[in-house]
């Protein structure tokens, strides 16, 4: 079934896969990017940027750092080359199903996973 986006929604399986961050209180997610759903994995900002050899506090509250490691300058949503936001898309018996494609996820979805706080 497709999400639709509010306050208040809430998933018990959207938690970072290494530390457990997003058990009590959600927080942004990321997710592998071009990854199989039955394969995928969460990260939280922290292990996501540690997994990449990147700073953590270069990541600002709406998810978004620019490209440090490559010298793009580039602002993105993305760490590193890895990780992608994790916008979930459906939900069958109240457990995450899918997540949007990094071009795709609608404006709802992307305000929604924006508001969740970084940490």
């Amino acid at each position: 079934m497709r999400i639709v986006y509010g306050r208040g929604l809430r998933f018990s399986d959207y938690v970072c896969g290494e530390c457990g961050k997003g058990r009590g209180t959600m927080v942004k997610l990321w997710r592998l990017y071009n990854t199989m759903v039955s394969h995928q994995q969460l990260r939280c900002v922290d292990c996501a940027c540690r997994q990449q050899g990147l700073d953590p506090r270069a990541v600002n509250n709406e998810g978004q750092s620019r490209d440090a490691k490559y010298g793009t300058g580039i602002v993105s949503s993305m760490i590193g080359s890895l990780w992608t936001p994790a916008i979930p898309s459906d939900i069958v018996d109240g457990r995450i199903d899918n997540y949007w494609g990094r071009t795709s996820a609608p404006t709802e979805g992307v305000a929604w996973w924006r508001a969740l706080p970084l940490r």
